[in-house]
């Protein structure tokens, strides 16, 4: 069995090294591919024969929310950029548009790393995870059974995720963080919530109710419910 060093060593050096024009190039891309969907569905008419129309534009507006979370992701690994601070703002502004604190998604995501698929201890779905001789709460087993294998896990995975996230000391007491850094987070995700909820509250005055139901609350919940079914795949398929 291989470490994880001897394992990176097989990775070639390119591969490993931020790509600052690749970056940057990807970050633009997303970005119009968002302003693109978005102003599809925008300029689609409204009445039932532009439907089927309006459904494929609202999906891939919701497939450009994923490519936002994995850009944000990659932020959050560092690999957007090798200075600190352009992965903080890049990372933090792609998380913003699901609602998410950036800083609290990545403390959490880098202790699922260490603690990959580890019952108990991954914050991820393998926390709840129990043997079949173990004496569990009903709740527990509920949680489970309604976890990501399933259909609710799927739609409402990321939400409870990012709730996790938001309030780690009190719903993932397993990850050990230092008090200081707590009061640099907690902040961080409160200011980037209250953000967030004010650039949507002008987007939908802007737009309307209708329009904002589907230009962001249709492909907000395809987007995570698509990127929970990827994580969950990418996790526990053979």
């Amino acid at each position: 069995m291989k470490t994880v060093g001897e394992v990176a060593r097989l990775i070639p050096l390119e591969m490993r090294q931020q790509q600052p024009l690749q970056s940057w190039l990807t970050l633009l891309r997303v970005i119009l591919l968002v302003v693109a969907t978005q102003a599809a569905i925008w300029v689609t008419p409204d009445g039932i024969v532009y439907w089927p129309l309006k459904a494929v534009l609202i999906f891939f507006a919701g497939l450009s929310f994923v490519g936002i979370f994995v850009l944000g992701h990659d932020c959050g690994h560092n690999s957007f950029s090798s200075k600190r601070w352009v992965n903080d703002v890049v990372g933090t502004i792609c998380h913003l548009p699901i609602l998410n604190g950036f800083y609290a998604w990545r403390e959490a995501h880098d202790f699922h790393h260490r603690q990959t698929q580890i019952r108990k201890m991954d914050p991820d779905w393998p926390e709840l995870l129990y043997t079949e001789t173990e004496e569990v709460p009903w709740y527990e087993k509920l949680a489970v059974r309604l976890g990501p294998g399933s259909p609710v896990g799927i739609f409402i995975g990321f939400w409870v995720g990012m709730l996790k996230r938001a309030l780690f000391g009190l719903l993932i007491p397993q990850m050990p963080v230092r008090a200081e850094e707590k009061w640099r987070i907690y902040p961080h995700t409160f200011v980037s919530f209250i953000v967030a909820v004010l650039i949507l509250r002008e987007y939908y005055l802007v737009i309307g109710g209708a329009k904002f139901i589907e230009m962001y609350v249709l492909p907000a919940i395809i987007g995570t419910s698509f990127g929970a079914l990827l994580t969950f795949l990418h996790h526990t398929h053979e």
